[in-house]
């Protein structure tokens, strides 16, 4: 117990360190940002900008009661002029879940901009042979697929499968590639997409089931707070190429406890009419 508590009170003593240091951290940030900023006008260059990624992955530790502050709304609300105060354009990549807690356009003056998934299938389930093609060229670029795949249909496949999510479509060509030997054959996509499935049917839990139906049946994303980390963690995919609407991840879709979830959905009513 003395150990945990001489633990904690040393990273209390760090964060109120830290804290007292933002103002002079910010001043010297802002001196080497001006120093880059007369090199690049001697080099004939516009200006700097400044990309902070992957604060996208923090995790949304909640930090009240009610769950409306979270460590995302620490970081790019409650400290949002400091995020502000480098001079020169920055970006930073922002958890999608702080949309559900937090008014980004209060504190930031410059429009918030959501990068949707590509759009591999319409609001309908209908394949979108747009957004395919646009995947298909993305690994054309990467690889040449009449040699790698043994059935180049079988990119379309995976294609699906990732709900036009990147990052997602390219761990399922990687999970081919481990199951192939000289060319990716159709039973190692089948088998990639089967290991994608089984990694989200670790991640959604039970009490989310109902949540999942609900946008599946509606193709659309409440903004009740207990919808927040669906999006985060991906099981949930935002698309707007034309109005915004959501749909579960393809990889949830196949699970066996959405399956189920879904079937007792619908037979509800059923049971209501019997009775």
């Amino acid at each position: 117990m003395r150990s945990y508590q001489n633990n904690a009170t040393q990273k209390e003593t760090i964060r109120t360190e830290i804290k007292q240091r933002i103002p002079q951290f910010l001043e010297d940030l802002n001196d080497l940002i001006n120093n880059l900023q007369t090199q690049l006008s001697d080099l004939g260059k516009q200006g700097l900008v400044i990309i902070i990624d992957s604060l996208d992955r923090i995790i949304p530790r909640t930090l009240d009661e009610e769950g409306r502050r979270t460590r995302h709304t620490e970081i790019f609300i409650e400290h949002a002029e400091h995020l502000k105060a480098p001079r020169c354009h920055i970006v930073y990549t922002v958890p999608i879940s702080i949309h559900f807690n937090a008014n980004l356009s209060t504190v930031y003056t410059d429009k918030t901009v959501t990068i949707p998934m590509i759009k591999v299938r319409h609001e309908d389930a209908s394949e979108c042979e747009g957004g395919l093609e646009a995947i298909y060229q993305s690994i054309e670029k990467r690889i040449i697929i009449e040699a790698v795949f043994e059935n180049p249909a079988d990119v379309n496949r995976l294609a699906l499968a990732s709900g036009g999510h990147i990052r997602d479509l390219m761990h399922l060509v990687r999970y081919a590639c481990d199951y192939s030997d000289e060319q990716i054959t159709t039973d190692a996509v089948d088998r990639a997409i089967r290991a994608l499935t089984r990694e989200y049917d670790r991640l959604v839990k039970d009490r989310d089931l109902p949540r999942l139906v609900k946008v599946h049946r509606e193709r659309r994303l409440p903004t009740d707070p207990e919808y927040a980390l669906l999006p985060y963690h991906l099981i949930v995919l935002e698309y707007q190429n034309d109005e915004r609407w959501a749909d579960v991840h393809p990889a949830v879709q196949a699970t066996r406890k959405f399956k189920k979830a879904l079937e007792d959905a619908r037979s509800e009513p059923k049971a209501e009419a019997a009775e």
